[in-house]
């Protein structure tokens, strides 16, 4: 009776454990890619600019004021209830204050008289938010900066006077 040889030689266990470990990297990391983010709060960096203009101060009064967004790329529009407007200044004591805006709530105290260049309701590159006799309650030292935040992104971009 006659025997066949074969040569059964496999890959040597080393090189099939290197490999068996380098699949799982790449399928851990591409698992990892794809639904990274599902944890993640929401908040996303702002990328926005404004243009301050106008602003003249009379004791606690600040008129003609303009707030003019010059660039909005993330988020690319907002509605005014997520948007906040800020006025930075001191009081004639030094102390630093602030007053906010929220131009979803008109109100009495609401000096928001009118916009342009919007995109339907929404706040988009290019529009300009006209602010009248606003009081800031306080006899005024200096005013500082403008600065405009948005619901659901971090931090604020701001113009100074």
């Amino acid at each position: 009776m006659n025997r066949i040889l074969r040569d059964e030689e496999a890959v040597s266990p080393v090189i099939a454990t290197i490999l068996m470990v380098a699949i799982t990297v790449v399928l851990a990391a591409t698992l990892y890619m794809m639904v990274g983010d599902f944890g993640d709060n929401g908040d996303m960096p702002l990328t926005a600019s404004i243009t301050v203009e106008g602003g003249e101060l009379d004791n606690s009064y600040v008129n003609g004021l303009e707030v003019r967004v010059d660039s909005m790329s993330e988020p690319s529009s907002a509605e005014p209830g997520d948007v906040e407007i800020r006025i930075v200044y001191e009081d004639t004591d030094g102390t630093p204050r602030e007053y906010i805006f929220d131009l979803d709530e008109p109100n009495d105290e609401s000096y928001v008289s009118s916009y342009t260049g919007r995109d339907g309701d929404d706040i988009v590159t290019g529009t300009t938010i006209y602010f009248n006799d606003i009081d800031l309650n306080d006899d005024v030292d200096s005013l500082d900066r403008v600065e405009l935040r948005v619901d659901g992104y971090d931090g604020s971009t701001s113009s100074s006077f």
